[in-house]
Order: C-alpha cells, then structure tokens, then sequence
C-alpha cells in the first residue's frame, strides 16, 4: 500500500472515529446495534433450522471469512460455507439442525488506537 493512500485512509478513520465514539457512547444507538446485529445471527440460525440454503448464501457475503467449532481451518468465500459449514442439499427439516439457544450474547465497542504504516518508519 503506498504511503499516500495509507495517510488518505488514516485521515478517512480519524475523522470517523470521533462519530463513531460519540454513537457507542449512546446507549439508544448501541443498543439498536446490537439488536440488529443479534437479529442478523438469529436469521442465519434460523436458515439451519428451515433448511434454508437460499437465505444462507445472501448472510454471507462471496469473501467471507469464519470458521465453526468442527472446521479446524479458516473457511474462505462463501463457496467454501455452504460446503463445508451447512447441510447437504436436499436435507429435510426436522433433521441436523432442529432448534438453537442463544446462552449469551455481547457486542463488544471497537476502538481504533493509531495508524502507523511499516513503510513510514525508516
């Protein structure tokens, strides 16, 4: 990356943050994040339970990137998930996945720190 789009994207988050920073601190705004990113998690369980293939392929996006607790390896693109993270086609409802619990859910505040660009030090 060169230095100059390095300090174009440096300046870019700088002059977000402070938005960002000022809507965390809002207790309505962070909540209504979390509702909607709760929301968004429930509809992929959901696609499990429905046996919804469909509506899988559109919560990931083609370069996503995850893993699952059986994978053991990065799963990249979204190829790659719905082989190896969901059903096999054709699997009725009522078998695999039949129901889910959310035991405990948190949005963690992301902050950024600062900007330094290897390139930059010299």
């Amino acid at each position: 990356m060169s230095i100059r789009l390095f300090t174009v994207l440096c300046v870019v988050v700088a002059l977000a943050v402070p938005r960002a920073t000022l809507a965390q601190n809002s207790a309505t705004d962070r909540s209504a994040d979390a509702a909607a990113i709760r929301a968004h998690i429930e509809s992929i369980f959901q696609g499990f339970v429905e046996k919804d293939r469909k509506k899988l392929e559109e919560t990931h996006g083609a370069n996503w990137r995850g893993f699952t607790p059986w994978s053991g390896r990065v799963i990249r693109g979204r190829a790659d998930y719905m082989n190896s993270a969901t059903f096999p086609e054709g699997l009725p409802k009522g078998q695999g996945m039949i129901g889910y619990r959310i035991s405990d859910f948190d949005v963690p505040r992301l902050m950024l720190k600062r900007c330094t660009s290897p390139a930059s030090r010299r």
